[in-house]
């Protein structure tokens, strides 16, 4: 990915932080994210450089049309039959 395509994708806080009800310990992943849960602190982090996710969100940044997903599904239906 190069620096003028991160430049415009949609910017967003890349660290976060949120005071649950749960009281757990737990490591998610994320499409482009990292999410810890310490206790009732949950700790979110961004990671926007991933490029598959960041084509996947934002195709039009990479010059690729959109992607349609009741056709890909329509496509997948088909081939199961």
């Amino acid at each position: 990915m190069t620096r003028e395509q991160r430049k415009r994708l949609p910017k967003a806080g890349l660290i976060r932080f949120e005071w649950s009800s749960y009281s757990y310990i737990a490591k998610f992943r994320l499409a482009n994210a990292m999410k810890v849960q310490i206790g009732r602190l949950s700790i979110v982090w961004r990671m926007p450089w991933l490029e598959h996710s960041a084509r996947r969100l934002h195709p039009e940044v990479f010059g690729s049309p959109p992607h349609d997903h009741h056709r890909a599904r329509a496509g997948e239906a088909q081939w199961l039959k």
